[in-house]
């Protein structure tokens, strides 16, 4: 992947300009959604997602994150409330809020992992008793559909103090890799974010809204990189809990990361895009 950046990012005379990087990507991506459309694409091959989203965050012309995030809770915030059943409108709306607190994320004042918190907070901000929100639970509880065990509500405070270095190492290596365009270490720094992600969820520090809240850091986190947030469609339900239970129960991340690699494709296509890949079907069009 290195080397394709070289080619296509040459400016000796002997790259591609960048109309036709463009081009090149939306014809990937086009590729990508034809074959999903097909019900081809979720294999276990996982080089074909991370080359494509390696390719995206390398060379591709992005939509503003702010336009992607605004998007993204137009078309998706009724996914993930649909995902955990859901049907509060209250929920709804704080879920939104949550959004537009992740699209305004200052890494200065939110630095730490606590700020699961605060997602946890805005998230129940606007039920009847908000007061439920940003706190541990004071009880023990089980993850449905899992029988792994999850930690004493005792012990909760202390199991999450021991993620800040990782947070704090994760804030600052998604700034390197941003600053730095360090291509090769883009995949690794999002294992790195699903793994943190599923630790959470084996914690499940809250008596409910576990999911959402550990999903939104997930996508603050692709956010700290450039990448679009992510959802899951109800009709993915079945293999995304299997996956997470492969991972906090036997402490097996393959499922789930292969499983965040297609829905990072997918939300690169229909967030960043679908205009694009119109326009390119319109334009072979003219040209036949």
């Amino acid at each position: 992947m290195e080397e394709l950046y070289k080619i296509l990012s040459s400016n000796d005379g002997k790259g591609f300009t960048p109309e036709v990087v463009r081009e090149f990507i939306c014809l990937m991506f086009d590729g990508y959604k034809k074959r999903k459309k097909d019900g081809k694409i979720y294999s276990g091959a996982k080089d074909i997602p991370c080359a494509l989203i390696t390719m995206y965050w390398s060379f591709a012309e992005k939509t503003d994150l702010n336009e992607i995030y605004n998007k993204f809770k137009r078309k998706y915030i009724i996914n993930e409330n649909n995902l955990e059943d859901v049907h509060d409108r209250k929920e709804r709306v704080g879920l939104g809020e949550v959004y537009d607190f992740l699209n305004s994320f200052d890494d200065n004042h939110w630095n730490n992992i606590y700020i699961i918190l605060k997602i946890h907070q805005i998230l129940y901000s606007k039920v009847d008793f908000p007061e439920f929100g940003g706190k541990f639970r004071t009880e023990n509880c089980f993850i449905s559909s899992s029988d792994v065990s999850t930690t004493p509500y005792h012990l909760i405070s202390a199991e999450i103090s021991q993620m800040y270095k990782t947070f704090d190492e994760l804030l600052r290596w998604g700034k390197d890799i941003k600053e730095n365009k360090k291509i090769s270490e883009l995949i690794p720094y999002i294992n790195s974010v699903i793994e943190l992600k599923c630790k959470l969820i084996r914690i499940h520090p809250f008596k409910d809204g576990n999911g959402r809240s550990c999903r939104a850091m997930v996508n603050l986190l692709f956010k700290q990189v450039d990448l679009p947030p992510v959802y899951i469609q109800t009709k993915e339900k079945t293999e995304y809990i299997k996956a997470m239970d492969n991972a906090i129960r036997l402490n097996n991340y393959d499922s789930i990361q292969g499983f965040y690699y297609y829905k990072l494709c997918d939300s690169i296509v229909e967030l960043n895009y679908d205009n694009s890949l119109g326009e390119l079907s319109d334009s072979k069009k003219t040209k036949k």
